[in-house]
């Protein structure tokens, strides 16, 4: 988890989400959820299950229980006098309907900076005891190898494909990222101050803090690495925040140092000492 190797291939010019990808984190990925974004409305990347809550703006995608109680639309009214139907028949749990699908899709999904071939399949459906009758695209994906399980994502933007349902859930492990590099390398576990907006504020400091440390990498060290080499590590192509924060302390220190602590003769010493203790911090 130190260091995730991105593929910005996944995103093209004209992609409208935000790059999941470590190495150029945006302070707005971490306030807030939303990962697909378009002028009239953003998708949220949720948990478990939750409500699907009637929103004009605001669209979820979810993982699916695979026991869930699955229902086909609504029929059309008769036009016969009572209560029209609010659900259609009963369906098979997700596990029942990705044992019966026959027509798959392939295509290249983005998982965590990286393209993966999977099998899609997809419906429209109601999840009638947590959405009611409003109507949700389900999204089974399949690993062709079989190395993995089935995964079962629910979504209430029926207008999204497949595989942009099973790339943007994978897109929250961009915020996973973010939240454990705030605790490990920015401390906002321990906040000085637990009185009032305190805990807040720190959170809201180390977010920007985060995002400043990243700009200023990407201007100045876009196009070289900066992280030493490891025998034990030699498919490692981005830096990580470590990296990142190392870059940033080894380039401050020598700065306030300058050449009164260089010792014309051995200038290779404060160098070393420099770089040893900007990674060891």
């Amino acid at each position: 988890m130190n260091d995730e190797d991105q593929d910005a291939a996944c995103y093209g010019p004209d992609d409208n989400r935000i790059a999941p990808t470590s190495s150029a984190p945006r302070l707005d990925a971490f306030s807030r959820a939303g990962v697909r974004i378009r002028p009239d409305r953003w998708t949220l990347s949720a948990g478990f299950g939750g409500r699907f809550r009637r929103n004009a703006h605001t669209f979820v995608v979810t993982r699916l229980r695979r026991d869930a109680a699955l229902y086909d639309l609504a029929p059309p009214r008769t036009g016969r006098p009572g209560r029209p139907r609010t659900k259609g028949n009963r369906l098979p749990t997700p596990v029942g309907l990705a044992a019966n699908v026959t027509n798959w899709t392939s295509a290249e999904v983005c998982v965590r900076g990286h393209k993966v071939e999977r099998l899609l399949w997809s419906r429209t459906l109601l999840w009638y005891e947590t959405a009611r009758s409003r109507p949700l695209l389900l999204v089974i994906v399949r690993d062709p190898a079989g190395h993995e399980h089935d995964d079962f994502f629910i979504t209430s933007d029926t207008s999204m494909t497949a595989a942009e349902v099973a790339s943007l859930y994978a897109d929250r492990w961009a915020i996973e990222d973010t939240n454990r590099n705030l605790k490990q390398h920015l401390g906002i576990q321990n906040p000085q101050s637990w009185v009032g907006d305190g805990p807040e504020r720190v959170v809201s400091l180390a977010a920007w803090l985060y995002s400043a440390v990243w700009h200023w990498y990407l201007t100045v060290h876009a196009e070289h690495p900066t992280w030493p080499d490891r025998p034990w590590y030699t498919a490692k192509r981005a830096p990580s925040f470590a990296d990142a924060l190392a870059a940033l302390r080894r380039g401050t220190w020598s700065a306030i140092l300058g050449t009164s602590a260089r010792d014309p003769h051995h200038p290779e010493i404060p160098a070393t000492l420099i770089s040893v203790l900007a990674h060891a911090a």
